[in-house]
């Protein structure tokens, strides 16, 4: 028996009303999952103290280390958003500073280009097909390695991303909590309470062990909700996502750009928006100015996790 594949975006079973309904309810709980294992990390690491934690990040301390761990480990998942994300929640244990968090999310940038390269591959058969697919992944690659280049010189020389990054942050919400992060902290403290390295985990375990097993724990856990808000979201957007990418043909950069944004905004994950885009380009149905018009606004798009992160925090 081979059944037939259906397209994501002419799946009409998944996506009736009630599956569109289950899938955006299954989209809710790997949200408030996020949100959960954010706070599991937070727990931990407060269970373990600030010193060993900075300890565990004494390598990237220096800047080019600090880089290749992010190019490293974004690879290896191939999710920046996961990496940025834990990168953020470190930031919010005050176990790592701004400095050392910042080559890690910029190598993130590196790392996650690596997928539509490889997707680009599943064309080989065809050699003009391949050559425009891999053309078209490799805008991603070198318009991420250049920025980071840039931007890698210019903050180890001149610190411009810690200083607007300071400043955004101080007149934003000053030296205090964020109401949204107490806020989310009273809702979801209960549970950590009684599963965290005080609940449960602490009734079998050491408390330094349980504290180590409840960061271990929080880190599989926001892998887990990474991946399944992407393949959810994924399809419940496909239709869209192929409407806004066949508009955006002939279309301005900056609908490119925002088109690209929103898309990646909606799915959180940018190496999908960009290996989406090799379709397009095979078939020359976008020019390689469109594609990185879009690719552009996939880089801008994958931060919304990282944002939403930094609010969950409490402190």
């Amino acid at each position: 028996m081979n059944p037939k594949k259906i397209p994501a975006e002419r799946d009409f079973v998944a996506l009736s009303t009630f599956g569109a309904s289950a899938r955006w309810t299954v989209v809710a709980a790997a949200v408030l999952l996020m949100i959960t294992s954010i706070y599991l990390i937070l727990d931990g690491a407060q269970g373990i103290g600030a010193g060993p934690i900075s300890h565990l990040f004494d390598l990237a301390t220096n800047p080019l280390i600090g880089l290749l761990i992010g190019v490293l480990a974004t690879a290896s998942i191939q999710s920046s958003t996961t990496i940025t994300t834990l990168t953020v929640a470190a930031v919010g244990t005050g176990g790592v500073s701004v400095p050392v968090a910042i080559p890690i999310i910029l190598g993130a940038n590196i790392g996650t280009t690596i997928t539509a390269s490889i997707v680009s591959f599943s064309y080989i058969g065809h050699r003009a097909n391949f050559r425009r697919a891999f053309t078209s992944a490799s805008l991603h690659t070198w318009f991420n390695v250049t920025f980071v280049a840039i931007a890698f010189i210019l903050e180890s020389l001149f610190h411009p991303l810690q200083r607007i990054t300071g400043s955004v942050s101080d007149s934003l919400v000053g030296e205090g909590a964020t109401s949204t992060g107490r806020g989310l902290f009273t809702v979801f403290a209960p549970f950590i309470e009684n599963v965290g390295a005080d609940g449960f985990l602490g009734a079998f375990l050491p408390h330094r062990v349980a504290s180590v097993v409840s960061i271990l724990l929080g880190t599989a856990l926001v892998l887990a909700a990474v991946r399944i808000l992407n393949s959810q979201l994924s399809i419940l957007t496909a239709a869209a996502t192929r409407t806004m990418l066949e508009r955006a043909s002939g279309a301005s950069d900056a609908l490119g750009v925002l088109s690209g944004s929103v898309i990646t905004a909606a799915v959180q994950a940018s190496s999908v928006t960009v290996s989406s885009l090799l379709p397009f380009a095979v078939s020359k149905s976008l020019k390689l100015r469109e594609i990185l018009a879009i690719t552009l606004g996939a880089n801008v798009g994958t931060t919304l996790m990282a944002l939403l992160t930094a609010l969950a925090v409490p402190g």
